[in-house]
């Protein structure tokens, strides 16, 4: 029997309340992974559940204001010859226009408080707030069960066995929770080992690059790749670490090169971290970007070596924007980072595009398959639409270090330059315009491709640096560790000639790329060899994206493509910075149903109307009432109904449904296809009934809904349909 008429309208007024604006939420509605099993690692396993009273620190977040708007600005922003070309806002721009209100971030905190969770850190920019909250709490309102995993290398940390999913009364202001998986990120880096003091001088006259033996140093690498001619003194650059290291190590480093010792400023995030387990990283890092730039300054981040810790750290980096080229050299698998977390992360790194800043990101260091198994993958945050991902090469030159060629670094079936095709962001614009020769299979029209491009990473023909903690000295080093620091120094390079920021820099290099004439000139094209799957081909391919750079030449047609003075084309549009998905925070699973999702058509304006209803179409899918999810968990939820409206200019669904005998919450699952459990979990209800709104006008939507209570959840319910008005 349905429920009573005023149980009903309690349960709508409870969402009209906190309605569900689902373009506001457009980074939660985007990600099918809601309520959703994590993603786990190979080499993980389960040491224990999560105590009651054991304390997680997380965020929650909310989603940026005038998602249409920024695309908007960000193509005009990255359009040669567009009046606001190169146009950059400041981090207090950016957050006054596109930043959530302070009302709804008040509200947030209140939201938070009233669920038991304890504010531990807010940020200026509004898009995240740290809270705390024992595993208890976190299963109770997020649905989530926190487990202590160990790793293959037996580090052990928390993590939630499924992507939270959030009251309803969250989804009135878009917040979502997300960094609930404290998994530690990974350096990209393969040491070599030491390297005893007297043989550093003959590592410095490397035989050719070829030998396991040879290494790069600074005036090998400015030969190689033809960076002898640029000025010295790079602008700053900001490095992104989870580790601390002997900054003074970088002395020693410029001292037996005879370069600037530089100024490190390191700003803690967070605490920073006392941890020096990934110093060679941090030191490999410093002393790239010294050998190619040669700065007098540099700024280094350091956060702790988890979910939050990361978010915050790039976070912090977005809001004091003193740079225009930020290195990574840390990720993960793109499906163990999470949809949540990589849609938080998408936020930050769309306001460093805004702001003018690059990151770029080391691809990874186990060639196609950056999972550790055997299934094609790709890393985060290097294949990120706002980021340059930087893969890895092995370069051979001459005996006096001149340039002669490179192919993919392949080492082995477990190490090589990263590099293939996302499963999670789609095709960004600055990509859709490549005709690409690889094999079919290995470039995605519609799916993002990385890397975009790359340098010298084989640990073979590597580096070597100074490190006193990790190395007891020197060391050669390889890896896309190698190569990230040492872009974002190049891009520095170009910054000082321009006396200001080059801008994001995909646009740019893929419009120089993409006119034949000054690719030849510009890049080294990277054509034979395989990443241990993707082949190099003639142009762009997944093996080393666009190739390396050949330094002087792309430094010039950089400036002169920023000055509007370049004859590669780059006067046509480069569009903007990225897919209008994921400029707005948006991962494939969201990008792939935007226009059924409502993102369009709730970002432009629309006139009120009234909530005249509709008749609801109900067809049979998945379970029935009496089904059970087993175990004990409840009946599904019955005779699910649902009627199309109006609201707010928006489309909306209004539904109802029978109660479930012991049910404590009830999850709503959305989809735009018949069949079938629905793809979405939008989030949860505690007693039958929901308004879902923000939805695109006169298109239909199909629900089901599942009950949950201490044992499990059910089966889905029927499915219903409806068409908005």
């Amino acid at each position: 029997m349905k429920q009573h008429t005023k149980r009903r309208k309690e349960a709508l007024q409870l969402s009209a309340n906190a309605r569900l604006g689902l373009f506001a939420a457009g980074v939660f509605l985007g990600t099918s992974f809601l309520g959703s099993a994590q993603a786990a690692q190979v080499g993980d396993h389960v040491v224990r559940a999560a105590a009651e009273q054991e304390q997680v620190q997380f965020a929650l977040s909310l989603p940026l204001r005038n998602q249409a708007e920024l695309n908007d600005l960000l193509g005009h922003m990255y359009k040669v010859g567009d009046p606001q070309y190169h146009q950059f806002l400041s981090s207090a721009e950016f957050d006054a226009q596109f930043a959530p209100t302070q009302a709804d971030y008040d509200k947030l905190k209140s939201l938070a408080t009233q669920f038991g969770l304890t504010i531990v850190k807010e940020h200026s920019s509004r898009t995240l707030l740290n809270v705390a909250a024992p595993a208890a709490t976190i299963r109770n309102v997020f649905g989530s069960q926190m487990q202590l995993l160990e790793q293959a290398d037996g580090k052990q940390f928390l993590a939630a066995d499924r992507e939270a999913a959030v009251p309803f009364a969250f989804f009135g202001i878009g917040a979502g929770a997300t960094a609930l998986d404290n998994r530690p990120l990974h350096s990209y880096l393969v040491n070599r080992g030491p390297v005893a003091e007297a043989e550093v001088s003959a590592a410095a006259q490397p035989h050719a690059g070829t030998q396991s033996s040879g290494s790069y140093g600074p005036a090998d690498i400015k030969t190689a790749y033809n960076l002898n001619s640029i000025q010295n003194g790079g602008t700053p650059v900001a490095i992104f670490e989870l580790s601390s290291a002997k900054y003074t190590d970088a002395a020693t480093y410029a001292s037996k090169f005879s370069l600037t010792s530089p100024t490190i400023t390191q700003k803690t995030v967070d605490g920073g971290t006392s941890t020096t387990t990934g110093s060679t990283e941090v030191m490999l890092d410093i002393e790239m970007v010294m050998a190619t730039s040669n700065p007098s300054s540099m700024y280094v981040y350091t956060g702790p070596n988890s979910s939050s810790g990361v978010l915050d750290t790039y976070t912090q980096i977005a809001d004091d924007d003193l740079v225009s080229a930020v290195s990574t050299s840390w990720g993960e698998c793109e499906s163990s980072e999470g949809s949540s977390a990589a849609n938080s992360e998408n936020t930050v790194f769309t306001k460093m595009v805004a702001e003018g800043m690059t990151l770029f990101a080391a691809a990874g260091d186990s060639g196609a398959y950056d999972c550790g198994t055997k299934t094609l993958a790709v890393d985060d945050p290097a294949s990120q639409p706002e980021v340059v991902g930087v893969g890895g090469t092995t370069l051979t030159t001459t005996s006096t270090q001149a340039y002669t060629s490179e192919v993919p670094w392949d080492t082995s079936s477990t190490e090589g330059g990263g590099g293939g095709i996302s499963t999670l962001w789609t095709i960004p614009s600055y990509q859709k315009g490549v005709v690409s020769n690889a094999p079919s299979g290995q470039f995605s029209t519609t799916m993002r491709n990385v890397p975009d491009v790359a340098l010298d990473a084989d640990p073979n023909t590597g580096f070597y640096i100074y490190d006193t903690d990790g190395c007891s000295g020197w060391c050669i080093v390889g890896g896309t560790s190698d190569a990230a620091p040492q872009y974002a120094a190049f891009w520095s390079l170009i910054a000082k000639g321009l006396g200001k920021s080059p801008g994001f820099a995909n646009p740019t290099i893929y419009t120089l790329a993409e006119n034949s004439t000054s690719y030849a000139s510009d890049f080294h094209d990277v054509t034979s060899g395989t990443n241990n799957h993707f082949s190099a081909v003639v142009g762009y391919d997944t093996a080393s994206g666009w190739g390396s750079y050949n330094g002087a030449n792309l430094y010039a047609g950089v400036i002169a493509s920023v000055n509007g003075g370049s004859s590669s084309g780059s006067s046509s549009s480069s569009s903007s910075s990225s897919s209008s998905s994921s400029s707005s925070g948006s991962s494939s699973s969201s990008s792939s149903s935007s226009s059924s999702s409502g993102s369009s058509s709730s970002s432009s304006s629309s006139s009120s109307s009234g909530s005249s209803s509709s008749s609801s179409s109900s067809s049979s899918s998945g379970g029935s009432s009496s089904s059970s999810g087993g175990s004990g968990a409840p009946a599904a939820p019955s005779g699910l109904t649902a009627s199309g409206t109006r609201y707010g200019g928006y489309g909306a669904v209004v539904l109802n449904w029978n109660a479930s005998s012991g049910a404590t919450r009830y999850y709503v699952y959305m989809g735009t296809k018949s069949g079938g459990e629905s793809a979405t979990a939008l989030g949860y209800v505690t007693s039958p009934g929901a308004e879902v709104t923000g939805l695109s006008t006169y298109t239909t939507y199909y629900f089901t809904v599942k009950a949950y209570d201490s044992k499990g959840y059910s089966v889905a319910s029927n499915q219903a349909s409806a068409e908005t008005k």
